[in-house]
């Protein structure tokens, strides 16, 4: 085999690589074995993840926002929303790791809103598992083993303009 011939090998291999990556992604993951999933989310993402629609994205029909601030002797400090930190932080750097974050932190948001939604009582929502994993989460975003926190879900319909705001009881690291 000479050089020639050894190159457009090489070539053609990577070719039928990248797209045998994407024909997984793209495939349904009841089809997909685990570490497939894992191998291509990982080379897909940073730089090739699209919206598969040919003209246009569909528009997103919610916008869901998980934010806190610190409660300070009855003064309340600024709202800081994480999304839109992480959103803009991966747009910036694809390398960086946001959007990892990104995911962690929607987990954990989405996890923190069901579980007082199940609960009927802030006492109840207190005593959840949900509650302690929050806890632990604030203290690690925040930097913060004391003080108190206020934490709001809202979710927005962006056809409509409707927003649905969920309070969740005070947070209080110290305990």
């Amino acid at each position: 085999m000479n050089k020639k011939q050894l190159i457009t090998f090489g070539c053609c291999l990577i070719f039928l690589g990248h797209f045998t990556a994407l024909l997984i992604y793209a495939l349904p993951k009841r089809f997909v074995p685990h570490i497939l999933q894992f191998a291509t989310y990982h080379y897909i993402v940073p730089q090739h993840h699209y919206n598969f629609k040919i003209f246009a994205p569909e528009p997103p029909m919610h916008n869901e926002i998980f934010a806190f601030r610190e409660v300070e002797d009855d003064r309340l400090k600024k709202w800081i929303n994480l999304n839109s930190y992480y959103i803009s932080q991966h747009q910036r750097s694809r390398f960086a790791g946001y959007r990892t974050k990104l995911v962690i932190h929607k987990i954990n948001s989405w996890a923190a809103f069901y579980g007082l939604s199940k609960t009927e009582n802030d006492e109840a929502f207190y005593q959840s598992n949900e509650y302690k994993t929050l806890k632990k989460y604030l203290q690690f975003i925040s930097q913060k083993n004391e003080g108190k926190i206020e934490v709001v879900y809202i979710k927005w319909q962006v056809k409509t303009g409707e927003k649905e705001i969920t309070k969740f009881p005070i947070i209080d690291l110290d305990d």
